[in-house]
């Protein structure tokens, strides 16, 4: 039986993306699903350490990418349940045989999407490949009020090409692993149950989300970022004591009474930070 030329395109056009991204991380390829769903490959990008003369690859971070050989608009609706369950970056790579280059756009919006909105009355995701990052990270998504379908917005973030020359190529491949080490802290920040996200084309732009799954732990987490601030003034205290500033030690100490106060009983780690510094302080 012949063999379909649409299914050898893919192939070809899967082996030239894994030869570029090859060049700055490891590939490994998943087994093949029917229905498209997932990602083509996950990538472990790396570091070069030269000890005598010899150059060491030392893995760092991976991401995830779908290769494609077309597209503006991308069909995810099947790929919501798979989005939930990564918590790697997601990116989408277009590849131009004619030109033997990979463009590739970033899912970066994801982590905060998928808990931005209610899955449940969601009927429709697209994910929109757009050629630069000018809209504004409030702005990242299109919805159908009607209908509730949504359309995600996922900027251009680089282009490889076999092309290119070496200084060219390391360029693009830092705005991708930026933008790589951008949505992984955002991921983490879902995972371990912040809501906080950076956000923009330089990643400075912070949106905080508040709603079902942050107003569980908001409470919890600013008891934690309390202790953090008497962990940190112990050490100033400690190594830097002409930068120690009473007052600022004074202005915590005070949320940390109206807080005891008012619920009697706080964490462990709070008191004992507090009662920690609070030893070591003489005060007049």
């Amino acid at each position: 039986m012949a063999h379909l030329s649409v299914i050898r395109r893919g192939w070809q056009n899967e082996h030239l993306a894994a030869f570029l991204l090859s060049k700055f991380a490891f590939v490994a390829s998943p087994l093949k699903i029917g229905d498209d769903l997932g990602a083509d490959f996950f990538c472990t990008y790396f570091d070069t350490l030269t000890e005598k003369n010899k150059d060491y690859l030392i893995p760092k971070n991976s991401f995830a990418i779908q290769v494609k050989s077309s597209g503006r608009i991308i069909k995810a609706t099947k790929q919501i349940k798979y989005f939930l369950g990564l918590e790697l970056p997601f990116f989408i790579g277009i590849v131009n045989q004619n030109k033997s280059n990979l463009t590739i756009y970033s899912g970066e919006y994801l982590p905060l999407f998928l808990h931005h909105i209610n899955l449940d009355e969601l009927t429709s995701l697209k994910m929109k490949l757009c050629p630069n990052h000018n809209f504004l990270p409030e702005n990242y998504f299109v919805k159908n009020k009607k209908a509730n379908k949504y359309m995600l917005l996922c900027p251009k973030v680089a282009t490889l090409s076999t092309k290119m020359d070496e200084r060219d190529f390391v360029k693009e491949t830092k705005l991708l692993i930026d933008t790589a080490k951008r949505t992984y802290k955002n991921i983490s920040s879902v995972v371990s149950d912040e809501y906080i996200f950076e956000l923009g084309a330089d990643g400075k732009a912070l949106t905080i989300l508040a709603g079902p799954g942050s107003n569980k732990v908001f409470r919890d987490n600013f008891k934690k970022r309390l202790s953090e601030v008497f962990y940190n003034l112990e050490w100033i205290l400690k190594h830097r004591k002409n930068e120690f500033d009473i007052n600022e030690f004074k202005f915590y100490e005070n949320i940390y009474n109206k807080m005891l106060d008012r619920e009697s009983l706080i964490p462990f780690y709070l008191t004992d930070s507090y009662q920690q510094l609070k030893g070591k302080i003489k005060i007049e």
